[in-house]
Formats: structure tokens, C-alpha cells, sequence
């Protein structure tokens, strides 16, 4: 009861509930609130004690479901009141600050909803079959040849007609985004933490998803054909398939699996004329991602 009426006189007088982090006192009392919410979760508070607790101002067994709703009411009247979504680099600092809980919500949502499907098929698959290759590749003896970066004048040529290439694509694909007022969930992870980070994010995802998918689709997959047989039947066909993954993926639709489709047959010949080596394929992939992902992110109009 000493507690509970230190706690009562704390609300009345600072007009919050006390903190842990705070400072000696203020510190002591967030540490027992703490130790009651717990009890009550575990059931062993007493009827009588939560009715107490209850009854001061603010208070509430989950401070982060209360903190939520908080959120909410004050995202609420900013809509009403501005009629938009609140922006990352407004002036006013609580504007930001909601900003940043919005894109959090945003991405719990893409988490809850949507991160299994992708890691399923844009992630996990090929992150897996890029693993497997390269153990597999390490205990096979030739595997240092894939490594290395041979080089010709028609490879030098090849790399800068498909970057142009990838440019191009993107450039007659993207259309300017008007923002509409609405709360779309098209803000994308990293995005608050500025261009920089968003530079980071873009360069990482590219390396990473250019070496998993030539060692999957270039290499682990064209094992599976025996000989050198119909060579360009084998690359139609890896194409294609390759094309249809990207029925969701990053280009997508029938324009994106059409394009990822031809980048991946100009992906074999490439290999083939620097004489079976990854390296360069895998520059020409993280070149394309670059730009493919860093037009999604935006990188290129800041």
C-alpha cells in the first residue's frame, strides 16, 4: 500500500507513470509497477489490488497495447486534421516520430502477412539452392574454374549492353508516384533511416540475390542437363522458367517475367563465352538488381 500510494502521488504530481529507465526514485517505482503487471499476468495478484491499480489514471497491464492505441488516436486526428499521411523528413518533429510508427506498423504487417509466401519463393528457395550449390561445388575438385573471371572484348561489350539494357527497362517502366493521402503499405523497409541506409539495404539485397540466383539457375540447374547436348534448348528452357519466377517478383508481371526471361538467356551466353566462369554474370546480375531494386526504393530521384 507504502507503493501503491507513492505510485498515486507520482501520477498526480508528474502526470505519467513512472519509468524504469528514469532516474533514482522514479527508477525503484517503475521497477514494482513492473513486478505488479506480472503478478497479475501470472494470476497470483490478489482481486482487490488490480481494482487499485486500475483505477489511476493511464494505467494499463500491457504498456505496449496502451502505447499502441495512443498511437492510433494521434495517427487518427492527424489524418482528419491534415488530410495526408504524416512524412518522414517533416519539419515538425512529432510528425516524424508518427512517420516512423506508421512504416513499423507497415512492416509488422508485411512480417505477419506476407514474409512467408516470399521467403518461400524470392528468398528461401533460392538462398537454400545457392547454399547447397556452393557446399556442393567446394567438394567437387574443378569448382575454382567457375571462379575465375575470364575475359574478352564481347564479355566487356555484353556487360555494358545489358546494364544500358536493365536502365532502359526500368526507366520505360516506372512511372511517377503521386501520393494519394491514403494509408497504402508501400513503405519499404530501411526507408526512414534515410538515403544512405536505403543505399546499404539496395547494395546488400543486390549482392546477395545476384550470387544465389547464378548459382541456382547458371550453375546448380545447368548441371542437370547431361553433355553440352542442345545447348540452346537447355538455356530456352532454364529461361523460361527462370521468367516465370518472376511472376511476382522484382521486374513482375507478363512485362517482368518477359524481360527477367531474356536476361536470363543473355545471362547463359554470357557464361558461355567467358568460358564457364560465374564472375562475371554474377556483376552483370548485381548491376541489374542495383538498379531494379534501388528504382523500387527510389534511390535514383532523391
Amino acid at each position: 500500500m507504502a507503493n501503491y500510494e507513492e505510485l498515486r502521488s507520482f501520477r498526480a504530481t508528474k502526470g505519467k507513470l513512472p519509468l524504469e529507465a528514469g532516474v533514482g526514485s522514479e527508477a525503484t517505482l517503475g521497477g514494482w509497477l513492473r513486478n505488479q503487471r506480472r503478478r497479475h499476468k501470472r494470476g497470483r495478484m490478489p482481486a482487490w489490488q488490480a481494482d487499485l491499480l486500475q483505477r489511476i489514471p493511464g494505467f494499463v497491464w500491457e504498456p505496449a497495447v496502451g502505447a499502441w492505441w495512443v498511437k492510433l488516436e494521434l495517427l487518427r486526428a492527424f489524418l482528419e486534421r491534415e488530410g495526408r499521411v504524416p512524412r518522414y523528413r517533416a519539419v515538425h518533429a512529432g510528425e516524424r516520430e508518427l512517420a516512423a510508427w506508421v512504416h513499423k506498423q507497415r512492416h509488422f504487417l508485411c512480417v505477419v502477412a506476407f514474409l512467408p509466401a516470399v521467403m518461400g519463393w524470392h528468398v528461401l528457395i533460392p538462398a537454400l539452392g545457392g547454399a547447397l550449390l556452393l557446399v556442393a561445388n567446394l567438394v567437387h575438385r574443378p569448382w575454382r574454374q567457375i571462379f575465375v573471371p575470364h575475359t574478352s572484348p564481347f564479355v566487356v561489350a555484353s556487360i555494358v549492353m545489358v546494364s544500358v539494357g536493365v536502365a532502359a527497362f526500368q526507366l520505360l517502366t516506372s512511372a511517377p508516384r503521386q501520393s494519394s493521402g491514403s494509408l497504402e503499405w508501400s513503405v519499404l523497409p530501411g526507408q526512414e533511416y534515410g538515403p544512405l541506409a536505403v543505399i546499404a539495404i539496395v547494395i546488400v539485397a543486390s549482392i546477395t540475390n545476384a550470387t544465389f540466383e547464378e548459382l541456382l539457375w547458371r550453375v546448380g540447374l545447368q548441371r542437370l542437363f547431361a553433355g553440352r547436348g542442345w545447348l540452346i534448348a537447355q538455356w530456352l528452357l532454364l529461361s523460361v522458367i527462370f521468367g516465370l519466377s518472376h511472376v511476382n517478383g522484382t521486374p513482375g508481371g507478363i512485362l517482368g517475367m518477359a524481360f527477367a526471361g531474356l536476361f536470363g538467356f543473355v545471362m547463359c551466353i554470357i557464361r558461355e563465352v567467358s568460358r564457364g566462369s560465374v564472375i562475371w554474370i554474377i556483376v552483370v546480375h548485381f548491376v541489374a538488381d542495383v538498379i531494379l531494386i534501388g528504382g523500387v526504393y527510389g534511390i535514383f530521384i532523391w
